[in-house]
């Protein structure tokens, strides 16, 4: 409450604290949330969720502090999909946050929603270094972390494990595709979701 009053010194280590207690909280969240799906005991509420406002709220939360863009590709009129809002923008979030870690600040997160079939296809595409073949086997595993050298950005390797049991239990499905420019440097990847369409009843539409 008096951060205000502390000398720099003080300041910046009282801010070092706070970020690094930040970070344990949300790691200790995140093991509970993995042991409550693999239990079966994660409660999952689906209904019809409107995609664009949904991608939009955890666009702006992730983005705010990084001042990066994000390139819209939305199909206009969507219909909801069916799905438990709470736990979609969370996974939403993780994408974004993983596409914004592992690439340059110059280069925007493309965010992109259409209708494909019966489904609604929702992807998160970066401009990063991309996911070799080998790596993409075991992406989705707990603890798994891409780069493990000291400069790699922080992380559990559990966001991505988590995300597709949260995706699962939603009746949809989480899968990558990399690479995906014609770039060496930055040949990027993207994660993209299936999920159902939600039947609205025809009195509400």
């Amino acid at each position: 409450q008096s951060a205000d009053t502390l000398p720099e010194k003080s300041r910046e280590v009282l801010e070092i604290m706070v970020g690094e207690s930040n970070r344990l909280t949300a790691f200790v969240q995140s093991i509970l949330d993995v042991s409550r799906l693999d239990a079966g005991q994660m409660d999952i509420v689906l209904g019809p969720v409107a995609v664009r406002p949904l991608m939009e709220q955890a666009a702006s939360v992730v983005l705010a502090s990084t001042q990066r863009e994000a390139d819209w590709h939305i199909t206009p009129d969507l219909p909801p999909v069916l799905a438990d809002e709470t736990y979609l923008e969370q996974v939403i979030r993780n994408l974004i946050r993983n596409a914004d870690k592992y690439s340059e600040k110059k280069h925007p997160i493309h965010i992109c929603a259409s209708l494909k079939n019966d489904q609604i296809r929702i992807g998160i595409k970066d401009h990063g270094p991309g996911i070799s073949a080998i790596q993409q086997e075991h992406i989705f595993d707990r603890f798994t972390r891409l780069n493990n050298d000291e400069s790699a950005p922080p992380g559990w390797g559990l966001g991505l494990y988590l995300s597709q049991k949260l995706i699962a239990a939603q009746n949809g499905k989480i899968e990558i595709l990399s690479p995906i420019w014609d770039n060496e440097e930055t040949p990027g990847s993207e994660f993209y979701l299936f999920l159902p369409i939600a039947q609205v009843p025809e009195e509400l539409t």
